[in-house]
């Protein structure tokens, strides 16, 4: 049987075990944590740097459209007046 004396020790072993499991899973959540805050933050990098792009080949459709619609439409008047022309 074990006594009052050897209990104490082993229950004291028991304790700092645990203590030092628990230190070693708080730095890994730590570690994790990190992780996940530099994921996130490339993340948000990420997507402010595709909207910006988004909008800058917005705002180059737009520029394209205004010079090509109305080049389009010179040119369809150009073959109607030569069609009307020669017929």
């Amino acid at each position: 049987m074990i006594n009052d004396k050897e209990y104490k020790v082993e229950v004291l072993s028991v304790l700092k075990e645990i203590e030092k499991t628990q230190k070693q899973s708080l730095a890994l959540i730590e570690k994790q944590t990190k992780l996940l805050e530099d994921r996130a933050r490339q993340s948000m990098q990420s997507v402010e740097e595709s909207i910006t792009l988004q909008k800058q080949a917005l705002t180059r459709a737009k520029s394209i459209g205004l010079f090509a619609v109305p080049a389009i439409v010179v040119c369809i008047v150009a073959i109607l007046y030569l069609v009307l022309k020669y017929l």
